[in-house]
């Protein structure tokens, strides 16, 4: 997201915008459903609001019909989420944003509920957790948050909850990595 002087990807910011925009609507031209994952998005938006919220609207404003915001780096805390969520909703609908966290300070599932709950319509995340380096959003635990707090998260997953052990146990035995039950 953040792209300070040609430093990351050779272009300017003004260029990135230009290649987000065109990639946009080549994409949606092409009857396709466009997903823009903004990766480090949180980290960017810390550190330049004002064109992390360019990268997203450039996006939104050229047919993407979901803008993703990605907590790469897993460091964002989940009062951070909601505070950037409010100010995001306020230029792309809830209805289009998507969270995409990471595990590293073990604040993915929590970061995805309060971006739930701040508005964000979509979860990406893995069964188990599992992912590069510390992991992502957990999908069971976040599904089985929702479901058991109808009362704070009155959403439906549209998933049947009675698979989530099943499907848990055949990931954790075909990784090899152990669940805790």
């Amino acid at each position: 997201m953040l792209l300070p002087k040609k430093r990351i990807l050779g272009i300017t910011n003004e260029e990135n915008l230009e290649n987000i925009s065109e990639s946009t609507k080549h994409i949606v031209k092409s009857g396709k459903e466009f997903m823009f994952d903004a990766e480090h998005f949180f980290d960017g938006y810390k550190t330049n609001p004002d064109y992390a919220l360019s990268c997203i609207k450039s996006a939104y404003d050229n047919g993407a019909r979901w803008i993703v915001l990605c907590d790469t780096n897993g460091g964002t805390l989940p009062h951070e989420i909601s505070e950037i969520i409010n100010v995001v909703s306020k230029h792309v609908p809830g209805k289009n944003l998507g969270i995409h966290a990471h595990n590293d300070t073990e604040n993915a599932v929590a970061n995805s509920l309060a971006a739930v709950n701040a508005g964000v319509r979509q979860v990406q995340g893995t069964i188990n957790g599992l992912g590069e380096r510390a992991g992502n959003a957990a999908l069971e635990e976040v599904v089985m948050a929702i479901k058991t707090r109808p009362d704070l998260m009155p959403y439906e997953t549209g998933i049947n909850t009675t698979l989530l052990s099943k499907a848990s146990k055949i990931v954790s035995n075909a990784t090899g990595f152990p669940v805790q039950y």
